[in-house]
């Protein structure tokens, strides 16, 4: 099965302010898992990204949730 990368915005505890999170793995049910997200947030707030940047970090270290800052 070939991985994809999904990813999302969050809020994180330990941050005010809202972040993107991506994660290469081969299951959505995987991804929701890393994301610590329900399977019905995970259907209606995360998606398969096809952003370039992304997809590069995120199939570097695969089922590791990267996190970075939006503004």
């Amino acid at each position: 099965m070939m991985m994809k990368v999904y990813g999302t915005s969050q809020y994180f505890a330990e941050n005010t302010y809202q972040c993107r999170a991506v994660v290469a793995t081969k299951t959505k049910k995987k991804a929701a898992e890393l994301l610590k997200q329900s399977a019905y947030i995970f259907k209606f707030y995360t998606t398969e990204t096809g952003n370039k940047k992304e997809i590069e970090l995120a199939m570097a270290q695969p089922e590791t949730v990267i996190i970075m800052e939006t503004y």
